[in-house]
């Protein structure tokens, strides 16, 4: 009898793009006074289809990778930078760079207040409006500020 379990390993960063997954099998003797657990390491499956660790470029992985156009939808990437609380990692732990760690920030916050990603202890509940499906539009409608959308050579002038 035999389990296949993922191996449980700290990375130097929490965007594991680059890393071999590794597994274990998990082999269990049994024998009439003691019982032998042997952990081997297996190959992975997907071991083709990874990108190959740079690991002179000192870029930040979301740079490295050119993510240009992440939303808020994308919760398998965002969620690498939360911790177990569903707090944002801070800026050394995330080791992303200035700009990446502003939008990263602005889209966890966007997705949690959707409900896509867990909130974090002490997140603000309003009864009653927090029941219902929340969406962010893009690009912002600027539905009552009217100078945003018309041009100044429409206004009259005084």
């Amino acid at each position: 009898m035999f389990h296949i379990l993922p191996s449980i390993a700290l990375a130097t960063r929490p965007l594991t793009t680059t890393s071999v997954r590794l597994l274990r099998r998990v082999n269990v003797i049994e024998g009439p006074k003691e019982t032998i657990i042997k952990g081997e390491s297996l190959e992975s499956d997907r071991k083709n289809f990874l990108l190959p660790e740079d690991s002179h470029n000192k870029a930040c992985p979301l740079c490295r990778l050119n993510l240009k156009r992440l939303k808020y939808t994308d919760v398998l990437i965002l969620e690498q930078f939360l911790d177990s609380d569903g707090n944002v990692l801070n800026f050394k732990k995330s080791n992303l760079c200035g700009s990446k760690y502003t939008l990263v920030k602005k889209l966890i916050q966007q997705a949690q207040r959707c409900r896509l990603l867990p909130r974090p202890i002490g997140y603000p509940v309003y009864p009653g409006w927090d029941n219902y499906n929340t969406y962010v539009e893009f690009p912002k409608r600027y539905r009552d500020q009217p100078y945003h959308i018309i041009q100044k050579n429409f206004w009259r002038n005084k």
